[in-house]
């Protein structure tokens, strides 16, 4: 799950500006919390707890 949530993090486009590229961040955090949360998964993606 691990390497799930680091590829969603690293998919932004070099391009976008900071801001831009923490949100995309945050939303794909957030996507996989849901998708955890889902499953009812107990895991803990990266440093944060589902």
């Amino acid at each position: 799950m691990a390497k799930e949530f680091l590829l969603g993090v690293n998919t932004t486009p070099p391009d976008k500006t900071l801001p831009e590229t923490l949100a995309t961040n945050l939303a794909n955090i957030n996507a996989l919390h849901d998708k955890c949360r889902a499953q009812g998964s107990k895991k803990t993606i990266a440093l944060h707890s589902c």
